[in-house]
């Protein structure tokens, strides 16, 4: 019996010694957390990639202290420093005094600027500037025409929140030609209407700067499309 009893004993001692085994074994081999972590390190290196060339261009320049995108928040950057517009004398020997809407912003109402107004004259003898109320022409671009956006006031030197065409809002928007941007036209010597619009590389120019041919000096928008370089003079 004592023999029978020592046999059962060094039997089972065995097959209880390697129930541990397979699981420590089971443990160190696998890989799975190792293969999960660089999946996911290759998936967010893609992403990470992706859509730089939509970054907004910044084109506030050196000296400005507030920039904004415009037309809107997808736009690119511009400058939006308040604007304090020149206005005549309003002494009473100087004409003004009888001619003028106002002689300071007191006397036109809340937002509203007095201003000595342009009125984009662009030949002969200019004539003399009158003070004038500027109005806010918006809140927000729901305010303006279909196809317009609302430039608060200092936006592209505007004294007043002023709606300006903006058919485009960001370079993605501009899809037409190569290398589409948003661009800014407007302005130039005689004071045209300063609005957004699509310009492309095949387009002879984009800014005023690009017109270096003869005696045309202005980046203009065409009215079929498209930009041309013509000639501006100052009015005499």
């Amino acid at each position: 019996m004592t023999w029978l009893l020592l046999s059962a004993l060094l039997m089972g001692c065995p097959r209880g010694g390697t129930v541990d085994t397979p699981s420590d074994s089971a443990d160190s081999d696998t890989p799975v957390d190792t293969d999960v972590e660089d999946t996911d390190t290759d998936v967010d290196t893609d992403d990470t990639d992706t859509n730089t060339s939509a970054d907004p261009r910044d084109l506030c320049g050196t000296d400005c202290t507030t920039c904004l995108p415009l037309p809107d928040a997808q736009g690119n950057l511009y400058c939006a420093d308040p604007v304090d517009p020149y206005r005549e004398s309003c002494a009473v020997d100087s004409g003004q005094f009888d001619e003028s809407d106002c002689c300071d912003d007191d006397e036109c109402g809340e937002r509203a600027q007095c201003a000595a107004e342009s009125w984009n004259y662009c030949g002969g003898v200019a004539p003399r500037a009158i003070n004038h109320c500027l109005q806010p022409e918006c809140a927000k671009s729901s305010d303006c025409d279909s196809g317009e956006a609302c430039i608060p006031a200092g936006g592209l030197g505007f004294a007043v929140a002023t709606c300006v065409q903006a058919p485009c809002s960001a370079d993605s928007d501009c899809t037409a030609g190569t290398e589409g941007q948003c661009t800014l036209m407007g302005g130039g010597l005689c004071g045209d209407s300063r609005s957004f619009a699509c310009t492309y590389a095949e387009d002879p120019c984009r800014t005023d700067a690009d017109c270096t041919t003869g005696n045309a000096n202005v980046c203009r928008l065409k009215n079929d499309g498209g930009t041309e370089c013509v000639e501006e003079q100052l009015p005499a």
